[in-house]
């Protein structure tokens, strides 16, 4: 198989994950007693990070991208996703991580809710993980209030779990 087909069968694998685990976990009722949740983890910068997959409707490679003059450095820029426009936020930036650069592997995120959509930059996807939302710890003090209003919390593995719905609702992570 030659490596274009393999990373083509690779993407496309992820995004049916990610779709069927997004649909069940939208499916389940408020947290209780060892109820878990989807989670899809990626890396930014050094450290590993997580989202509900609920919230994500896909996940792509990152191939072009228009940067816009005049945003804040957060906002890389917009791009075209199956004739859609949709901005890209670098969270590397927003939370003052190191920055690697980006690689030409780098993947998006789309995350949604009603209201909003918008691509997330990472480094690398890691994989998807159950997480039982009970030993997800609240934040650590360390974290800049920028990083803690975005974080929702931390896993037992070290897994930095993003607050989606902060995230999706506020109003500084739009263009318009």
């Amino acid at each position: 198989m030659n490596p274009h087909t393999h990373f083509l069968s690779q993407n496309k694998i992820l995004q049916e994950r990610a779709l069927k685990f997004a649909r069940e976990t939208a499916q389940q009722p408020d947290a209780k007693d060892g109820q878990t949740t989807c989670i899809i983890g990626f890396r930014l910068a050094y450290e590993n990070y997580g989202i509900d997959a609920s919230f994500v409707r896909e996940v792509l490679s990152l191939r072009a991208f228009t940067p816009l003059p005049g945003l804040p450095p957060f906002i890389l820029g917009i791009t075209n996703i199956r004739g859609q426009i949709r901005s890209i936020v670098d969270l590397k930036i927003l939370f003052d991580l190191s920055q690697k650069g980006l690689p030409d592997n780098n993947k998006l995120l789309l995350i949604h809710n009603r209201e909003m959509e918008f691509g997330i930059l990472a480094d690398e996807i890691t994989g998807t993980s159950e997480e039982i939302l009970e030993d997800i710890h609240p934040t650590i003090s360390t974290l800049s209030p920028i990083q803690a209003s975005y974080i929702q919390g931390i896993t037992k593995n070290r897994m930095i779990i993003l607050n989606a719905n902060k995230l999706l609702s506020d109003s500084q992570l739009l263009i318009r």
